[in-house]
């Protein structure tokens, strides 16, 4: 059984990742220092961990994206899918997101974790902990959102969002387009009460080969949590982990946190995706003069070191140099030093344009990538059809007569934010013009 364990466990490395609230210091990192505190061998903690991790787009058929289910489409699955693996609401969607409430620890937020323990009960604890894991996944984050889920707007016609499918943090707590919610330090006393209901279902799973866990007390581990949770930059929180054992921090290359003085990769999440075999799209029942456009477009931003010419060699126009600004920011490795000005409602002031080049000007501040293609996360276009892989997913915009469109894309080092590009015909020529973003769940 050990054997077998260790297959699965390395298999499942091979899997894709995404993120979602929380993030992964908490899916990942928090979750196995607190199965360590509760007697785990490392093997079976990193499990653990990774079965949490997992639920953040583990396989292609997790991976959603808001713009694609609630937004550019109505795809009830979609939606279904996120409540699955990150909203504990009593309601399954369609709802009105007053029905979808979300509780902090509920019942409906514990039915992973619980099924996981009854499972473990009847002799299969060896076999469950990625189990286990998925449903601390769901308990964690219904302290992440808990409330009525906010609704995307973009003031765009074109893009209406479902208030009855849409899933996003409420507005309480950031809002569709905040990576607030996401984060420890705004909400000291969650973190503790999902940290202390994460390690209660830890300690009650049963014994693995009955070999029996020795667990230090609750009230001593969570006396240790105040360094973690008022971490505000990735440097702060590796030396947290690093204090107590864990030297392998990779997993908080891509957190919305700003680096803190030293260089962060997102290798960890890079590693675990599927490849995509090219970087041009291969969408079906797409123009070609359009599918050529956002190939030319995609390459020019995230492959040169001037993103700003993806807008043209020349900017003429306030509205171009505010998409170019755009550009920039999307492009940095460190997505947390940016994500105030990246998420900040437009158009930007001079300061804030100036902030920016600062950044873009910053020694190694852009994201690179070996290849085109590595610089996304795999999609697939929903609908009854089969979709190939995909970097982004083109929708023609409705009552345009086809001379608008826009491209829904996820980025490896932002992988908590899906973006979408739009474009517009211009007499015979595609010009890009606006460049949207939500947080991804």
């Amino acid at each position: 059984m050990k054997q077998a364990a260790s297959i699965l466990f390395a298999a499942l490395l091979v899997l894709p990742f995404a993120a979602q609230a929380y993030e992964s210091d908490v899916h990942f990192g928090l979750t196995k220092w607190l199965a360590l505190k509760a007697g785990y061998s490392e093997q079976q903690a990193d499990t653990i961990a990774v079965g949490n991790q997992r639920s953040d787009s583990g396989t292609m058929d997790s991976i959603e994206l808001t713009l694609e289910y609630a937004c550019l489409g109505r795809h009830q699955e979609g939606s279904e899918v996120a409540a699955r693996y990150h909203f504990a609401a009593q309601a399954q969607p369609p709802a009105s997101p007053q029905q979808r409430a979300i509780v902090a620890g509920s019942r409906a937020a514990r039915r992973g974790a619980e099924a996981a323990l009854a499972a473990a009960a009847e002799g299969k604890a060896e076999s469950m902990l990625l189990r286990l894991g998925q449903g601390l996944h769901l308990l964690q984050d219904s302290w992440a959102y808990q409330g009525e889920p906010d609704t995307p707007d973009f003031a765009d016609k074109a893009i209406p969002c479902s208030p009855e499918l849409a899933w996003a943090a409420p507005a309480a707590r950031g809002g569709w387009n905040a990576h607030r919610a996401d984060l420890t330090s705004p909400w000291p006393g969650d973190v503790r009460a999902m940290a202390a209901a994460t390690y209660e279902f830890l300690t009650g799973y049963a014994p693995i080969a009955r070999e029996q866990r020795r667990a230090e007390s609750s009230e001593a581990v969570m006396r240790q949590l105040d360094g973690f949770i008022n971490a505000s930059t990735k440097a702060q929180k590796r030396a947290w982990f690093r204090s107590r054992g864990i030297e392998d921090t990779s997993f908080l290359g891509t957190v919305s946190l700003p680096d803190g003085g030293e260089g962060f990769q997102a290798g960890w999440h890079v590693a675990r995706l599927v490849p995509l075999e090219a970087p041009q799209t291969r969408q079906y029942e797409v123009s070609e003069e359009l599918k050529h456009f956002f190939d030319r477009f995609f390459s020019d931003w995230l492959a040169t070191d001037k993103p700003e010419h993806a807008v043209g060699s020349t900017i003429r126009s306030d509205a171009q140099r505010e998409l170019a600004a755009r550009l920039k920011l999307w492009r940095l490795r460190d997505h947390g030093a940016a994500a105030e000005l990246a998420h900040a409602a437009a158009p930007f002031n001079k300061k804030q344009l100036a902030s920016i080049d600062r950044l873009a000007t910053a020694p190694g501040a852009y994201a690179r990538y070996p290849r085109l293609q590595d610089a996304y996360y795999p999609l697939q276009e929903q609908g009854p059809a089969a979709s190939p892989v995909l970097p982004y997913v083109i929708h023609v915009l409705p009552g345009s007569d086809g001379r608008r469109a826009i491209a829904a894309t996820k980025l490896r080092h932002a992988p908590y934010d899906e973006l979408g590009i739009i474009a517009e015909k211009d007499g015979d020529a595609w010009r890009a013009v606006r460049l949207i973003s939500i947080v991804s769940h």
